[in-house]
């Protein structure tokens, strides 16, 4: 984890561009919906619904859908933040 320009953890992702150019973006406030206790342990229908994303010298946005669906396909750190979410 990096440290953003307010002083607060940022995690970090790669995404490949639509140039094939893979970039380094900071990655904060990432909601997920569709927790259903009743889907326990799998929780195979969570899902980011939105998260803040920036380049590291550029400033915060929205991420878009494709880069959503990008954020998900790291395991590591969508596990991660979906066991924040129920915890």
């Amino acid at each position: 984890m990096e440290k953003n320009n307010y002083g607060q953890k940022s995690d970090t992702v790669n995404i490949t561009g639509e140039d094939g150019k893979i970039e380094a973006y900071e990655i904060e406030d990432i909601e997920i919906h569709q927790i259903d206790p009743n889907d326990a342990p799998d929780f195979c229908n969570a899902s980011i619904c939105s998260a803040m994303i920036r380049k590291f010298n550029g400033e915060w946005r929205k991420a878009t859908d494709v880069e959503i669906n990008k954020i998900m396909e790291d395991t590591d750190l969508f596990c991660q933040k979906l066991e924040d979410a129920i915890y």
